[in-house]
């Protein structure tokens, strides 16, 4: 094999060296900027490594390593700054201070300033981008990172449900549920979903120590409803109602003449529903369904009282816009999110951004807007909330078109302290709940 002898090409009119050629008979590599450390060795090791940081040998089109690690800074800091200007989980430093801008203004602003920005520091190399930036290397480019991105975009939305509906892909298992038989008079039923599908609910009576349930008026037991976060089901979410219940409306233990009746249903994914998909619109559908499926064994006694947490504020806001006034007692949002998108790009410090569509929506702010003003509604809020950041609250209870409404905030509470905001706030409270659920709880002509 014969060889070439070296050869060095300089195209630059101040004498550096912008593009070097080491050529032999078999091979021919082409090294931009021999300055940099990366091209110091032509040989094929080089090759190898130059290969392997850029993750896809494609010398054509190809970022190379350096431009690749200038991506991820400008990308890097472009998130920086929607976390400092938009806002941002509870847990950043900047959360109390940031205001409300949008990310695509943050992002068109972005745009125009690192642009101006890199056109004044390569000013004096524009004769060398206009003959290295072509239509076809620009379309090549957009066209490898439209691969990468939709590439990416199963695996998202797959992470994106999983987080949104853990139950539906993980294994939420059933409390043993026999030794509350007797006492709460558990039962489980079925009623008719979205579509006609046929799904399962879960009661609980919630009664005086002392009484027996032969002593209670039908008539006088009082129902609620649960609508539960997205890690629990529908045998821990009916427990969960005696958080919502003031101290003066739970039965004395010798008092046996009323109860409660606790209502709750598994969302589609979940145990024992978990055969059937879930989203957002059958989620919703379902729980207008069990709504009516409650009032109507209930329909000649006593209207129900709503109560939910987290994810469950998303379909009892939707509920809101819908039922009647006749039809409800009252409404308790423990810790709602004012739009799923927002809270989404909030709890992964707007890194989804662009996927943002891959995740429900649950616009609940403009469902509480449309509701019967006549309604009661409170809204529990915690200052230390990991997942739905207090301003969700405030948002809704600003939107909130009832009359009667209240906003409750704890300032040190967190996502599952569900009861710590009305503990803090018990007089006001009782006040709101006996004016408002309980006086509400009597069927009106």
């Amino acid at each position: 094999m014969s060889s070439n002898p070296l050869q060095i090409r300089s195209d630059s009119g101040d004498g550096s060296m912008r593009d070097a050629r080491y050529a032999n008979d078999d091979h021919l590599l082409v090294l931009e900027n021999p300055l940099d450390p990366r091209n110091s060795s032509p040989s094929s090791a080089f090759c190898c490594m130059r290969a392997g940081l850029c993750g896809l040998w494609l010398p054509e089109y190809w970022p190379r390593p350096i431009w690749f690690v200038k991506f991820l800074v400008w990308w890097t800091v472009l998130f920086g700054f929607f976390n400092v200007l938009c806002y941002t989980s509870a847990t950043s430093p900047f959360f109390e201070s940031s205001p409300n801008l949008s990310p695509w203004l943050v992002f068109s602003l972005y745009l125009v300033f690192t642009g101006a920005a890199f056109g004044w520091l390569n000013r004096t190399n524009a004769e060398r981008w206009k003959a290295e930036v072509t239509v076809s290397v620009i379309a090549k480019k957009s066209v490898g990172a439209l691969f990468i991105y939709f590439l990416l975009t199963p695996v998202l939305w797959l992470i994106a449900r999983a987080s949104m509906y853990p139950g539906m892909y993980l294994d939420i298992e059933s409390p043993d549920t026999e030794p509350y038989i007797s006492y709460y008079h558990t039962k489980e039923f079925t009623f008719i979903g979205d579509g006609g599908t046929e799904l399962m609910g879960y009661s609980a009576i919630f009664k005086g120590d002392n009484c027996d349930l032969a002593d209670i008026d039908e008539a006088n037991i009082i129902p609620t409803i649960f609508y539960g976060g997205n890690g629990g089901n529908m045998w821990m979410n009916v427990y969960d109602t005696r958080l919502f219940l003031t101290d003066d409306a739970w039965p004395a233990a010798n008092d046996c003449s009323y109860a409660f009746i606790s209502y709750s249903f598994s969302y589609r994914g979940y145990e024992p529903n978990e055969e059937f998909y879930g989203d957002e619109n059958n989620i919703i559908n379902d729980s207008i369904k069990f709504f009516e499926h409650v009032r109507a064994q209930h329909a000649s006694s006593r209207r129900p009282m709503v109560f939910s947490h987290s994810l469950g504020t998303g379909p009892t806001s939707a509920l809101s816009a819908v039922v009647k006034q006749e039809e409800i007692a009252c409404i308790v949002l423990g810790m709602p999110f004012s739009t799923m998108s927002q809270t989404v790009l909030e709890v992964a410090f707007y890194s989804p951004w662009i996927y943002l569509y891959l995740a429900d929506t649950w616009f609940s702010k403009d469902r509480v807007a449309k509701m019967n003003p006549d309604i009661p509604m409170a809204i529990l809020s915690a200052g230390h909330d990991e997942l739905i950041a207090p301003h969700h609250q405030s948002l809704m209870y600003k939107e909130s078109a009832s009359k009667d409404k209240k906003l409750f905030f704890d300032p040190d509470g967190i996502h599952m302290s569900i009861g710590s905001a009305i503990g803090l706030h018990q007089e006001e409270y009782d006040a709101w709940f006996q004016r408002g659920c309980w006086a509400n709880r009597e069927l009106r002509e």
